[in-house]
């Protein structure tokens, strides 16, 4: 895409300061909804549907690619970011106290295992498809909305402990 250094920039710091700000909305939100779950799903897949213009990046926007990028890449940021305080509440209630600890060791290292092969993979994939890098793109982005869904529909059947308080631990 040509980026600037400046672009870069905007692109490794804008989503993060946007995330800082959705964080501290989150809570706020999910007490309006009044359950955690009915605020989980819909956000998760809204942040599935965000992938899809990244996507689509390559294909419909032929000026400003990287801007359109940073303007995407923050809104998925975003949305991701409303979900981790409401998810990691409703986590707490489900895993009993004296197993938290060892079951998120587990699932951490199991989480970090998964993105470690699939970052290997994907560098494969766009060394084996060095003379058509929007395919490998495409290919790695719509990996991870299949994988995002398939995450939302295991979310969709975890049942919500406190279904009216949502930041009840």
């Amino acid at each position: 895409m040509q980026a600037t250094t400046q672009q870069i920039g905007y692109l490794s710091s804008l989503p993060n300061f946007v995330n800082m700000l959705v964080s501290l909305a989150a809570p706020m939100i999910t007490e309006r909804v009044g359950s955690r779950r009915a605020f989980l799903l819909p956000t998760d897949f809204i942040l599935v549907l965000l992938w899809l213009p990244i996507l689509a990046i390559p294909y419909l926007f032929h000026i400003n690619q990287v801007w359109w990028l940073i303007a995407f890449f923050t809104l998925s940021t975003a949305a991701g970011s409303l979900i981790g305080g409401p998810w990691s509440a409703m986590m707490a209630d489900l895993v009993p106290p004296e197993v938290r600890g060892s079951y998120f060791g587990i699932r951490n290292r199991v989480g970090g295992f998964v993105s470690l092969v699939f970052s290997f993979v994907s560098a494969g994939l766009l060394q084996l498809l060095t003379s058509d890098t929007r395919m490998a793109f495409t290919i790695i982005f719509v990996g991870a909305m299949v994988s995002r869904l398939v995450s939302l529909y295991y979310l969709s059947l975890t049942p919500d402990p406190h279904p009216a308080l949502p930041f009840v631990n």
